[in-house]
């Protein structure tokens, strides 16, 4: 799956540079608590994928056209000072965004896509992220589209159909006449 590649590939870029960020791939299932540094990046369930032909001039029979696969990443960050102001939790929330966006940019050359499209680059409301109870710091959302082939293949995977023959045994039964002889297993 494309977009959990990419949130590993970004985790590991961000890390090497020295950001002290998590990066996961999925919904967040739990509550933020105490300073944070996240990105969570997830396919976006609110926009369509769109679909085009598969680039122009090249002989791939297989290659049947481009999905653009829309994805999200929602970028928390709450400042690690104690009674941090507003300014010094945008600053921390700033700093992840830019270094989300590099990465990003960066994924897309190494992956020969080229630059993402990006549809929506957002700073978010208290009661966009939660309400209240996610007040204290800051939050961020990147709406993109991430080109996946489309090609024509055969399945190949392990779960192929099976038939459950309950109590059936082979064995081959020995006979002399047509009488049965012998079991022989």
């Amino acid at each position: 799956m494309i977009v959990a590649k990419l949130a590993r590939d970004i985790r590991d870029d961000l890390q090497a540079r020295g950001y002290p960020v998590a990066v996961a791939f999925g919904r967040r299932r739990f509550e933020l608590e105490g300073p944070h540094r996240l990105i969570t990046i997830e396919r976006d369930r609110e926009v369509p994928d769109t679909l085009g032909p598969g680039p122009g001039g090249r002989n791939n029979p297989r290659r049947q056209m481009v999905r653009g696969v829309a994805a999200k990443a929602l970028i928390h960050a709450r400042s690690p000072q104690p009674g941090a102001t507003e300014a010094e939790h945008l600053f921390e929330l700033d700093r992840l965004v830019d270094a989300f966006l590099t990465s990003l940019r960066e994924w897309g050359v190494a992956a020969r896509v080229g630059a993402l499209t990006l549809t929506e680059a957002k700073l978010l409301d208290p009661d966009e992220r939660g309400g209240a109870t996610h007040a204290i710091g800051e939050a961020y959302r990147v709406r993109f589209v991430l080109p996946r082939s489309v090609d024509r293949t055969d399945y190949d995977g392990d779960a192929r159909p099976t038939a459950d023959l309950g109590g059936v045994a082979t064995g081959v039964r020995v006979s002399i006449d047509g009488e049965d002889f012998e079991a022989v297993d």
